[in-house]
């Protein structure tokens, strides 16, 4: 992860904020369990929370239907 990332308004919430996770582990492989590595697959659940006009239109754009495309999200 870049450092600067850290500064940003999401870097500044936690991982487990758009990941999922176990925040509460002591351990890496406690913190990483139930990860989401990709939380951009499910807009809605991962950023609806904080963003929920975002996330339901987002469902909708040319970004998320055309992931897994070349510059696809």
């Amino acid at each position: 992860m870049d450092p600067k990332f850290l500064t940003t308004t999401h870097g500044q919430i936690g991982c487990t904020a758009c990941h999922a996770g176990n925040a509460s582990a002591a351990d890496p492989v406690g913190a990483h369990k139930g990860l989401v590595a990709r939380p951009s697959d499910n807009p809605q659940q991962a950023c609806g929370t904080c963003h929920p006009d975002i996330a339901s239109t987002f469902a909708k754009s040319l970004h998320f239907t055309t992931r897994g495309l070349e510059n696809g999200l």
